[in-house]
C-alpha cells in the first residue's frame, strides 16, 4: 500500500466556479495565533451576516485559515476585503474565492535595488500589496536588514508558481523563501531539503569537475608524449655518436696496422712505462700506511705510560 500518492495539479479547469463565487476565506496575518470556528462566527457577527446564510465551514491545510461558503453570492458582495478585522487581538484578513496572503522574503538583493523595482519583479506572480525592508535587532537598536518583505495576494496556483531563485544577467542572484513551502537546496538546486542535509552531487559541479579532470589528463598525456620524444631523441643521438666513435676507432686501427712494427714497439714501450708507474704508486701507498701504523702505536704507548706514572 502506498502511503503517498502523487496526483496531477489542481488547475483552474477542475474548480467549481459557483462555489468559488460564494467562498470567503479568513486568514490570520498576525505573527501568532490561529483562526478558530468561534473567530469565524464572531467575524460574521461583525459583518452583520446571519448564521443561516452559511452553507459550510472548512479549515485549510494550516491553522491560520478558515473558509466560509455562503448560500448566495450576494452575502459575499457585502464584505469589505480591504481592511482586516481584529478578533481577540488577531488581525484576520478577508479574502474572496481561493485567494490568500503570503509573505515573501527576498534575500541577497543588492542594497541599491529600490522597492518599486522589487514590486515590478513580483507583479507577474500575483497582486503585490506592500514591499518593505525586514528589520533585525542588533544590541540595543533595531535596524533594517537587506531582506525585503513582499506581501502578496495570490491564489494557490500562483503561490505554487512563485520561484525559489532569481538570476539576473549581471550575475546577481536573489533567494526567495515563503513560509510553509519546501526549501530549495543551494547545493544540488532541488526542492525538499537544505544544503546541510544534501546527499546529492550537483550536476553543474560534476560537469565542471569532469572537465577539469579531462583537462588535467590531456595535459599529462601531452607532457608524457613530450618526454618520450625527448628520450627517443637522446637515444638516437647517443647511438649516432657510438657509431661515429666506432667508425673512428676502426679507422685508427687500420692506420696503426698500416704503420708496421714500429708502431707495435712503441705500444710495448708505453705498456712498460705504465706498469712501472703503477708499481711505484703501490709502493708509495704501502710506505704511507706503515708510517700511519707506527705513529698510532707511539700515541698508544704514550697514553699507557701516562696512566702508569700518574699518582692516583
Amino acid at each position: 500500500m502506498d502511503i503517498i500518492v502523487d496526483c496531477p495539479p489542481l488547475v483552474t479547469g477542475v474548480f467549481d466556479d459557483d462555489v468559488l463565487k460564494r467562498t470567503l476565506k479568513l486568514q490570520n496575518v498576525s505573527a501568532y495565533g490561529s483562526v478558530t470556528m468561534n473567530d469565524a462566527v464572531e467575524c460574521l457577527q461583525m459583518l452583520e451576516i446571519p448564521p443561516n446564510a452559511v452553507e459550510l465551514f472548512s479549515r485549510g491545510q494550516g491553522d491560520k485559515e478558515v473558509s466560509i461558503v455562503f448560500n448566495s453570492p450576494s452575502f459575499l458582495n457585502q464584505v469589505n476585503t480591504v481592511e482586516p478585522l481584529v478578533v481577540r487581538q488577531k488581525r484576520i484578513l478577508l479574502l474572496k474565492g481561493n485567494s490568500q496572503i503570503v509573505n515573501v522574503r527576498v534575500h541577497w538583493l543588492p542594497v541599491f535595488i529600490p522597492n518599486p523595482t522589487v514590486e515590478a519583479i513580483f507583479r507577474p506572480f500575483g497582486k503585490v500589496l506592500t514591499v518593505e525592508y525586514d528589520r533585525m535587532k542588533v544590541g540595543s537598536g533595531t535596524f533594517k536588514s537587506g531582506v525585503r518583505l513582499v506581501k502578496m495576494e495570490v491564489t494557490e496556483i500562483e503561490r505554487n508558481k512563485l520561484p525559489h531563485l532569481l538570476r539576473f544577467e549581471c550575475g546577481n542572484k536573489a533567494l526567495i523563501t515563503v513560509a510553509g513551502r519546501p526549501p530549495l537546496c543551494l547545493k544540488c538546486l532541488q526542492i525538499g531539503h537544505y544544503r546541510s542535509n544534501c546527499a546529492n552531487t550537483p550536476k553543474v559541479q560534476s560537469d565542471i569537475y569532469s572537465k577539469i579532470e579531462k583537462s588535467i589528463s590531456d595535459r599529462n598525456q601531452q607532457e608524457q608524449r613530450r618526454k618520450t620524444e625527448e628520450e627517443l631523441k637522446l637515444i638516437e643521438e647517443e647511438r649516432r655518436k657510438d657509431v661515429e666513435e666506432t667508425k673512428k676507432k676502426k679507422e685508427s686501427m687500420d692506420d696503426k696496422n698500416d704503420d708496421g712494427d714500429d708502431v707495435v714497439d712503441d705500444d710495448d714501450d708505453d705498456d712498460t712505462v705504465m706498469e712501472e708507474s703503477i708499481d711505484e704508486s703501490r709502493g708509495t701507498k704501502r710506505t704511507q700506511d706503515q708510517e700511519v701504523c707506527v705513529f698510532s702505536f707511539m700515541r698508544l704507548w704514550d697514553q699507557i705510560f701516562f696512566l702508569l706514572t700518574f699518582p692516583f
